[in-house]
Order: structure tokens, then C-alpha cells, then sequence
């Protein structure tokens, strides 16, 4: 590809992403438009990605070629980590697919994630002609982390649980003992904690530490059993009727790259 190709790509590429990343502010299906920007920017990403890649990352020993500051042995050590960690995420996906036996499984990228909404929303490379449907629940190490809501042919835009604005309240229960739950509802995330807020739970309830939270299957939105996370805190609310449940899940939603999507409802 020469130089000036490349060059008009480049925009074409930076200028979808911008009109994609407008598209992914709130939770909603996006329109014509909006569906094929996204489309063409990941088609282009590719395009891009791949060359870039193979000219900047290598220079013939295999090393990075251009880097900050001249060291090339601290980008050849930032690449062995970056995919280590990619090697994790992929073996966590084999085994989501042994834990997971009840679903049919998708797994996908995170191809695009706009920094200003990175805890709301995500893009991934699959959709319709992979079999994803809005509402499919997505999962990353085995956890819940959200659902799709708006879906193309070749992408589908994921929707966080620990979004900014969520209005969907989760129904999950607390495990007290071998044979006894607590039940309540996911309603929010709290930053500065880092952890989810469970709301609607009687304050005669005693709940332990670290006690594991599943989702009911009420309601519809997400099948039963999957996970979220375990109990971190627990207080009570303004009015000292019912608790405030913490709940910490294993692994923070800031560092995805691989996630699964559980066709479910079917």
C-alpha cells in the first residue's frame, strides 16, 4: 500500500471512529448510518492494523523498531507482557467453555472502546452473520460483565454493568449458606469502591464475606447461575431497613480484550 493510500485510510479510519464513538454514548440501536460507519471502520482497521504492525513492530529480529525513548528493550519486554496477558485471556475462554457447557458460545474481540465511556461501552467483531442478537449476555473469566445492545452484521456494541447510566436492574441472589440465598437487585456501580451495589435485602439478613453472587434468571434479562462476584461490604441504607451489599468481581472490566457472548433465550 503506498504511502498516500495509507494516508487517506488513516483519516477515513480516525473519522469513523470518532462518529462510531458518538454512536456507542448511549444504549440505544443505532441508526442506518451509524451501522454502516461501523462496518466500513472495521474493515479499515484491519486494513491498517495489519501493515502497521508488520512495519513499525518488526525489524527483522523480531523486536520493536520504533519506540519512546530509544529502548528497545523495554518495548520487547512490553510486548512479551502484552501477550501474556493475551494468553491468559485465551486460556480463561477455554475455560469459560468447559464451565459454561448449557450455552452456545461466541467469543469475540473488543475491536473498538471509546476512552471517554471505557467503563459504559465496548464494540466487538462479531454480530448477526455469527449468530449475536441484541440481549445476549456477554461474560469475560467467567463472569457476567454485561449484554449486547445494538447488533450489525460484523460488530455488536456491548453494554457494561458497570455503566455510568445503567437502568437495567439485575436480579441476583447471595449465597448465605449451602442451601440458602438472599435475594435482591443489582442496581448500580460504585467507582470509587470498584465494586457492584445490591439493594432490597432485609436487614435482619446476615450476609458473610465473601459470600458468591449469581444471577436469579428473574426477569428475563439474564439467565440463572451465571456470575458476578463476591461480597466485599455490606452496610445499611439511609433508613436502616434493608443493606447495601458490595459486590467485587474477580476481574475489572479495564483491561478487556476477549470476551463470549452465551446465546441465550432460545
Amino acid at each position: 500500500m503506498n504511502k498516500r493510500k495509507y494516508v487517506i485510510i488513516t483519516i477515513l479510519v480516525l473519522a469513523g471512529l470518532a462518529l462510531s464513538g458518538y454512536s456507542m454514548v448511549k444504549e440505544r440501536e443505532g441508526t442506518f448510518i451509524e451501522k454502516g460507519i461501523r462496518e466500513v471502520v472495521t474493515v479499515l482497521t484491519n486494513m491498517v492494523s495489519d501493515p502497521i504492525y508488520k512495519t513499525v513492530s518488526k525489524d527483522g529480529s523480531g523486536r520493536s523498531k520504533y519506540i519512546d525513548g530509544g529502548s528497545t528493550n523495554n518495548a520487547y519486554e512490553a510486548r512479551i507482557k502484552e501477550l501474556e496477558n493475551e494468553n491468559e485471556e485465551l486460556r480463561n475462554l477455554l475455560k469459560i467453555d468447559e464451565s459454561l457447557t448449557n450455552y452456545k458460545k461466541i467469543n469475540a474481540t473488543v475491536i473498538n472502546r471509546n476512552p471517554n465511556y471505557w467503563l459504559d461501552l465496548f464494540t466487538v467483531n462479531k454480530g448477526t452473520r455469527d449468530g449475536v442478537k441484541v440481549g445476549y449476555a456477554v461474560v469475560s473469566n467467567g463472569e457476567l460483565i454485561g449484554y449486547v445492545t445494538d447488533v450489525t452484521k460484523s460488530t455488536s456494541k456491548v453494554k457494561l454493568l458497570t455503566n455510568s447510566s445503567f437502568d437495567n436492574k439485575v436480579s441476583v441472589k447471595v449465597q448465605i449458606n449451602e442451601n440458602r440465598y438472599a435475594y435482591g437487585l443489582l442496581t448500580s456501580y460504585d467507582k470509587e469502591n470498584s465494586g457492584y451495589v445490591i439493594e432490597g435485602i432485609s436487614d435482619y439478613v446476615d450476609i458473610p464475606m465473601s459470600a458468591k453472587v449469581t444471577t436469579t434468571g428473574l426477569g428475563n434479562r439474564f439467565p440463572s447461575g451465571l456470575y458476578i462476584g463476591t461480597v466485599s461490604n455490606v452496610t445499611s441504607d439511609s433508613y436502616d431497613l434493608a443493606k447495601l451489599v458490595y459486590v467485587k468481581p474477580t476481574k475489572t472490566s479495564d483491561t478487556l480484550s476477549y470476551v463470549t457472548i452465551l446465546v441465550t433465550g432460545e
